[in-house]
């Protein structure tokens, strides 16, 4: 993991010194656990949670061991709760390195009511910050435009997005 967060400063430096900001997209796996005494890393599951005695958490590791001046992190709200973790949580938390948010649900935003997109924005908003990407991942049900729209129309309607 510090060999990829140092992977990342270097990626980071070369982008700054072009004028382009670098930043990192997770998914669920980064919620994993290097846990003590077990090769490679665990995942929490809903039977075996795991806590920071277990080991540190690979977000963590990530984003203490990059430059917030070379990396910035975009949150996936999706991927965050399937990693068992609240978005909100770590918008609170982190809110120094998450910069930008990747609005997902299972397959139309807000239609799985799993994702308190509510509370995520408001957060994300309190932190200062305003770039968000919203995605469908649909690659072969032949309803993806059905599906972009219904999305866009829920994101939309809501009064907490700006």
């Amino acid at each position: 993991v510090k060999a990829f967060a140092e992977m990342l400063n270097k990626s980071g430096e070369i982008f700054k010194a072009a004028g382009i900001k670098f930043g990192y997209h997770h998914h669920n796996m980064e919620f994993a656990r290097m846990v003590k005494g077990v090769k490679g890393f665990r995942l929490p599951t809903v039977l075996t949670p795991l806590t920071a005695a277990d080991g540190p958490m690979i977000m963590d590791l990530l984003m203490d061991n990059t430059d917030p001046a070379n990396v910035c992190f975009e949150m996936d709200t999706y991927w965050t709760v399937m990693g068992q973790q609240d978005p909100v949580v770590w918008l609170q938390k982190r809110a120094d390195r998450i910069k930008l948010i990747h609005v997902k649900d299972f397959v139309v935003l807000g239609a799985s009511g799993a994702m308190n997109f509510k509370n995520i924005f408001e957060q994300f908003y309190a932190n200062g910050n305003q770039y968000l990407f919203c995605e469908i991942e649909d690659i072969d049900s032949g309803k993806q435009m059905e599906r972009v729209e219904a999305s866009m129309k829920y994101i939309n309607a809501q009064p907490w997005v700006k």
